[in-house]
């Protein structure tokens, strides 16, 4: 989960909405 929080996190938007949404 870490990891992933931090690869979508380099992105501002598209990133961020993922992570909520997953």
């Amino acid at each position: 989960m870490s990891a992933h929080c931090q690869v979508t996190g380099r992105s501002p938007g598209f990133g961020k909405t993922v992570s909520h949404s997953h």
